[in-house]
């Protein structure tokens, strides 16, 4: 049973012709998963299966048809609509909003055999483990010069969804930034000892090895060139042959890891 009224029309700001409706209508509080608690949360009475409901409606007169409200069945309330453009959790026109990260913590990664993949990092990476979780069978694994609290963390996951393919949607590789060309040639060796070497480029301000974990997880370790030398490379990212021995003759000793450029006033930044 429903009974609605008219109470008045108007014209709002934007030009629109309204009208305002009063009612009430009776439901079966079952159908529409309601108990009495809920009955109470939004204004309604509940007496047996049937709920009383007053409400108010403005609406613009031209869009005041509305499709019927679906059943969700016993113990589910219906999702409400997300507000619209013109409602009023929308931002101001031309407001704008977005992050302000100073840079990516940490990376983690879904792997078939914790154990294994700790291995591996522990050993190609000098990584320690610094927490582990066996509910999840999880590990977090530092970087021997990091500052952070974990730089890596491992998922077990079994090998259901089986292997990594290479070219898929998803995660390309993760970056790991060292601080001089020389530590980069260092890892090269490392990557070939351990097999893990897929390639090397330079793109021009980075010089860059690729390397694999045991699930195919590509990962980059990368030198960048001091910030006044990128000249050309500013807004250039090349992908062209790494002539690392000539880097290395060129730039040893050179040291490059990232800082943060602004610090808020009043704090003091370290080597990233």
């Amino acid at each position: 049973m429903n009974t609605m009224t008219t109470t008045g029309t108007a014209a709002d700001p934007f030009r629109n012709h309204r009208i305002g409706v009063e009612g009430s209508s009776m439901v079966n509080g079952r159908d529409w998963g309601v108990d009495g608690i809920a009955a109470l949360e939004t204004a309604g009475a509940l007496v047996g299966e049937q709920l009383a409901r007053q409400s108010g409606v403005s609406a613009i007169a031209n869009a005041c048809h509305r499709s019927p409200r679906p059943r969700t069945g016993r113990g589910r309330r219906h999702r409400p609509t997300p507000p619209t453009a013109s409602g009023p959790a929308s931002q101001p026109s031309g407001a704008t909003m977005s992050l302000s990260p100073v840079r990516l913590n940490h990376a983690v990664l879904y792997v078939a055999d914790l154990r294994r993949s700790v291995d591996f990092y522990t050993r190609t990476f000098s990584m320690e483990v610094v927490a582990t979780e066996p509910r999840a069978d999880a590990a977090f694994l530092r970087l021997p010069r990091s500052g952070n609290h974990h730089d890596l963390g491992l998922f077990g996951v079994g090998t259901d969804g089986g292997p990594k393919r290479r070219g898929g949607i998803g995660l390309y590789h993760l970056a790991w930034q060292v601080d001089t060309i020389d530590e980069l040639a260092e890892a090269r060796q490392v990557l070939r000892k351990q097999g893990a070497s897929v390639g090397e480029s330079s793109h021009g301000a980075t010089k860059s090895l690729y390397g694999a974990d045991p699930d195919g997880h590509e990962f980059e370790i990368m030198w960048m060139l001091p910030r006044e030398d990128w000249g050309r490379y500013e807004h250039a990212a090349p992908i062209d042959h790494l002539d690392l021995d000539a880097e290395v003759a060129q730039w040893s000793g050179v040291r490059t890891a990232g800082r943060i450029e602004q610090e808020p006033a009043g704090r003091t930044g370290g080597r990233s």
